[in-house]
């Protein structure tokens, strides 16, 4: 089998999908202040029972994003592109 994967990330996964579309709903380019994304993703992390594993690490469920194609990201203080 493949690599262990926390729930927790998926469910960001699913987030983020949302917020795109909610995004393109209203007119608006899927495009995400850092600050709102870091929010973002520890209130999913966070609020995640199921998840028995320790994923409070933003930089770890970023690079998974990024890693499987769910967004592009630019470094800095620069907005996330979802």
């Amino acid at each position: 089998m493949g690599e262990k994967i926390p729930h927790s990330f998926l469910l960001v996964a699913d987030v983020i999908d949302a917020k795109r579309q909610e995004l393109r709903n209203n007119g608006k380019l899927p495009i995400m202040h850092k600050s709102e994304y870091e929010a973002l993703v520890l209130d999913t992390i966070k609020s995640d029972v199921l998840d028995i594993e320790d994923t409070n690490d933003l930089v770890e469920v970023t690079n998974f994003m990024h890693e499987r194609g769910k967004f592009e990201f630019l470094i800095g203080e620069l907005s996330s592109v979802l």
